[in-house]
């Protein structure tokens, strides 16, 4: 039986961004040991500092709507990881990939009432896709795993993962990472589309253009497709601000 490498669940983290493609990761550190140092190793990996958590939570809410990829974004325990608030809860609302890391309080002094101790779980439970605190090493590359399924399948969104201070420093034999693979989403019904582009030949109607799951699906490219085709004197509509820049660009 094969005895696997002993290392940090930090390590296991960032060889997880490095197998799923991560060019960047957004954020603001406090101990440098957590995640940063790690991704030294993987100069693929390029961290870009902010000034404020929220704005590294947004920057990795605009990479993953800009590219299509999962954007990646970090912050420290307690009052920095409550500053992702408003970024994933734009990310949720936007359908947009985004995984949120964040250096939680130690599991040693958990429900003590240490410094800047947070339930990080309770509070991003409601506005991501899944909320998790891993207390065991050894399964720090399948939350990965899952993590980036759940990001990027179905409707996609963010997902916030809490590594105790403690855990993630700790050397385990963690076993290498294996990515979940391409994600899956859903289809809609061919009559439907079908129904749907007969509209560019009906009379002028109203037309309201929504984005959050269209921005994030097939559906992008047939709204801009639909903006430059069809005359403007029968493009009757209302849109959202970031649907109306999607159209435009």
């Amino acid at each position: 039986m094969a005895i696997e490498p002993r290392r940090t669940p930090w390590a296991a983290v960032v060889e997880a961004l490095a197998a799923e493609g991560v060019d960047l990761a957004f954020g603001l550190p406090g101990n440098p040991l957590h995640l940063v140092a790690d991704l030294a190793a993987h100069p693929g990996i390029r961290p870009i500092l902010v000034r404020h958590e929220a704005s590294g939570a947004f920057m990795a809410y605009a990479y993953a709507r800009v590219t299509g990829k999962a954007g990646v974004c970090f912050a420290s325990p307690g009052p920095g990881s409550a500053n992702l608030a408003s970024g994933l809860l734009e990310a949720f609302s936007g359908c947009q990939p985004v995984i949120a890391l964040a250096n939680g309080t130690p599991t040693r002094t958990e429900g003590m009432g240490a410094f800047q101790e947070l339930d990080s779980v309770a509070l991003f439970r409601p506005i991501t896709k899944w909320a998790v605190r891993p207390t065991d090493p050894e399964k720090v590359p399948w939350v990965m795993a899952r993590a980036f399924a759940l990001a990027r399948g179905g409707r996609p969104g963010p997902v916030f993962i809490d590594l105790p201070g403690d855990m993630a420093l700790r050397e385990a034999s963690i076993e290498p990472y294996r990515s979940p693979g391409p994600p899956v989403r859903v289809r809609p019904d061919a009559g439907a589309v079908s129904a749907a582009l007969t509209f560019k030949e009906a009379p002028p109607a109203w037309i309201r253009v929504g984005w959050s799951g269209a921005a994030s699906s097939p559906a992008r490219g047939a709204r801009r497709s639909w903006s430059r085709t069809w005359p403007p004197a029968r493009r009757p509509s209302s849109a959202t601000v970031p649907s109306i820049a999607d159209l435009r660009s």
